[in-house]
């Protein structure tokens, strides 16, 4: 196709030059040379009018307009064959994509949409362990995209499915029952009242807990009362934006200079933050007072909760305890929480003192 079009505009150039310096030569003199015509052929087809001179015979009129209505359908021709090029590309594009997903796994699928949405992906890409991981999006977007102009999201790894997330098909082309982490937010593209967002969100977490027993899930309510039974299905984390918002204003009217310690610690973005971590065999036995000091010392580690467990009619029961007393002891099956600038190994931080029997 590019061939042809060459040839056809060479074809059209030459040939009108030809025609009008045959025609118009003996009696205008801007076309008594070639190179003149071959000028005003070449820049009167790429421009669309007259340049470099004008005829002035009937058939040098005609020919004249023959060069500019060549010209406005080369232009045509070349603008459509554009517009194939990128579709294809794009069609290429999203067939891989297709593709693509079609093997995602221990991915993070994130149902619904509303202002947090970029912000949540932002957040998850910058932290180095999520970094190229891939993210599924499920939410009613019809016939518009999500927003992520964000220049700090890389849409690269991020997988768009136009469905409504309650349902199993949207839930498997996302690939749930392979991905490690759903995340379910009150969506805000269609008007629904905060009852409805919330009964949708409690129906999508029983659907994924079902798919897969294994997932981590984490959702947002609108109202608390809601949460029964999402924590008895197994729904490990809940969070009610409002609540937290409502908490945050208050403790930071009490306390000036909260605001700024809450930014730093929740972004992995910069500065500190929450890490997670088992309680590693070397401390079985120990107190945190044996910990406490050498953790600072050794990782510049701020120990802040200790995560128990234990067994009730079969199932683990996990409860956190934050600020832990000194004399508490360590025991398999428990985890930790520090406060760091960047992850840390738990296994070469040598306790102090004498292990406690």
């Amino acid at each position: 196709e590019h061939l042809i079009l060459l040839l056809v505009i060479v074809a059209l150039v030459l040939g009108c030059a030809f025609l009008i310096e045959f025609v118009e030569g003996e009696v205008n003199p801007d076309f008594r040379e070639f190179t003149q015509a071959l000028r005003w052929s070449l820049f009167s087809l790429v421009a669309g009018e007259p340049v470099g001179g004008t005829p002035t015979t009937t058939i040098g009129w005609v020919i004249q307009f023959g060069v500019m209505l060549g010209g406005i359908t080369v232009f045509a021709v070349f603008t459509g064959i554009v517009a194939a090029m990128m579709t294809q590309t794009l069609t290429y594009r999203m067939e891989d994509k297709m593709l693509d997903m079609e093997d995602l796994e221990n991915h993070v699928v994130l149902c619904g949409w509303n202002r947090m949405a970029p912000i949540i992906i932002k957040e998850l890409q910058a932290d180095p362990s999520y970094r190229q991981c891939p993210i599924v999006v499920i939410a009613e977007f019809g016939e518009h995209e999500p927003d992520l102009s964000d220049p700090k999201i890389d849409e690269t790894t991020i997988f768009v499915v136009k469905a409504d997330y309650t349902t199993i098909e949207a839930l498997e082309h996302a690939r749930i029952e392979r991905a490690q982490t759903a995340i379910i937010l009150a969506d805000k593209l269609k008007a629904r009242s905060d009852q409805d967002r919330d009964a949708r969100t409690v129906l999508a977490a029983l659907t994924i807990e079902k798919l897969n027993r294994k997932i981590f899930t984490c959702i947002e309510l609108l109202n608390r009362k809601n949460a029964a039974q999402l924590q008895m299905i197994g729904v490990e984390e809940i969070v009610v934006g409002d609540e937290y918002s409502a908490n945050i204003f208050a403790s930071a009217s009490r306390n000036q200079g909260l605001v700024a310690l809450v930014n730093e610690i929740f972004t992995p973005r910069y500065g500190n933050q929450f890490y997670k971590y088992d309680v590693p065999e070397s401390w079985y036995g120990r107190r945190v007072g044996e910990i406490f000091l050498p953790l600072k010392e050794q990782a510049n580690a701020l120990l802040t909760a200790v995560e128990t467990c234990t067994e009730n009619d079969g199932r683990i029961e996990r409860s956190m305890l934050v600020n832990p007393p000194l004399d508490f002891t360590f025991t398999p099956c428990q985890k930790v929480v520090v406060m760091a600038k960047k992850e840390i190994d738990l296994t070469k931080v040598v306790p102090g003192g004498v292990k406690s029997t």
